[in-house]
Order: C-alpha cells, then structure tokens, then sequence
C-alpha cells in the first residue's frame, strides 16, 4: 500500500509518519530530506537559487537552508518563487521513488502532496491536523532562536498556499493533544484501513 501523509508546520505529521511506518513496516520517504539532496546536488538549481535569492543562501556550492529560508518566507511569492524552481525536479524524484520502491508498503511524508494534486499517486492520504495555536507552540519549542512573528508569519504563507481540498480524498487525523492519543488514531487507522487492505479509489 502506498500512502501519503501531510500536514502543516508543527501539525506531526512526521512523528505520525514514522509511528506508523514501524506499525506497518514499510519504507519511509521524507520529502524535506529527499528535497535538500535534490537542491544541494543540482547545480542548475543552486545557480538559479543564488540568482533569485542572493548570494548568502549558497555558500561553497551548498546552500544555506537556514538563510534561504529567512529569504522565501518573507512572502508568499518569495516561497512561489522557491517552489518553481525546485518542485518540478522533486515532484518526478519523489514519484520515481515511490513507483520503484522494492517495499510492499511505501509511505511519504511531504507537506505538500496537496499543493503537487499528488493525492492520486497513493491507495491512502492521511491529513494530520493541529489548530494554529498549538502549531505555533510546538515550533517555539523546535525552533527557540526563531522569532514568535517569524514562526507565525511562515504558518500563514503556509496555510495560504495548500489545504486537504477534497474529503473524498483525505482521512483526517486531528492531533491537538499529547502523543498517546495520535498514536490511538493511528492505530485505529491501520486496524480499520490498512490493515483489512482497502484501497480509496482505483488506479
């Protein structure tokens, strides 16, 4: 089974990911890791980043994930900017892997399956979801030295640019509270769908 699972900045969607990748043992492709490797090995993007984005977000033929991220999310256009110059190499990378992976059950972890319209590339989507105000705690947490402004700011951007567009496509998993109870929806998940083997819709 192939499944894709998304979520805003701080909504768990890779605690969520990997819970449920040792539950069902498959392989798990992180679409931030596989996206820093795609940027940092293709010199057309790095050229193309350095244009855009200045000279400070890449430093000895690597970028500087760090400064080019303070740069894209000052604006939604910034971040369309970004995205154009990235996605179309990363969107065919992460479905070549998926199609050519050697487990039985694959699952992705990408925010941005909406975003790409990739719901179809999997038997199963599952959407976690946070309240904003929960999101935002958890990044001050995971990121101390990022100013609260800059923290909400990114979440707006992001917000603005995706959502879970259709319910026929999506199972909802609401994770406002503490882990245990992620990790109960999940299993309920597994027990309910993955485990008696259905498929959403037809390839």
């Amino acid at each position: 089974m192939k499944i894709g699972i998304a979520g805003y900045s701080g909504s768990g969607k890779t605690s969520a990911a990997s819970y449920l990748c040792d539950t069902i043992d498959c392989e798990l492709i992180d679409g931030d890791v596989e996206a820093k490797v795609i940027m940092n090995s293709n010199d057309s993007i790095k050229r193309k980043i350095k244009a855009s984005f200045g000279p400070a977000c890449v430093i000895n033929n690597t970028i500087d994930f760090k400064t080019l991220s303070d740069q894209v999310f000052r604006s939604v256009s910034e971040l369309r900017a970004l995205n154009s110059i990235v996605h179309p190499q990363l969107i065919a990378h992460l479905k070549e892997r998926i199609e050519q992976s050697k487990c039985k059950n694959v699952i992705l972890d990408a925010a941005l399956i909406p975003l790409w319209n990739a719901e179809r590339w999997f038997d199963q989507c599952v959407w976690i979801s946070a309240s904003k105000d929960v999101r935002l705690e958890r990044l001050k947490k995971k990121i101390p030295t990022l100013p609260e402004g800059m923290i909400i700011n990114r979440l707006t951007i992001q917000e603005s640019l995706f959502s879970p567009t259709s319910d026929e496509l999506w199972t909802v998993i609401e994770n406002n509270s503490y882990f245990g109870y992620l990790k109960k929806r999940l299993d309920e998940f597994y027990r309910s769908v993955i485990k008696s083997d259905k498929v959403r819709y037809n390839k």
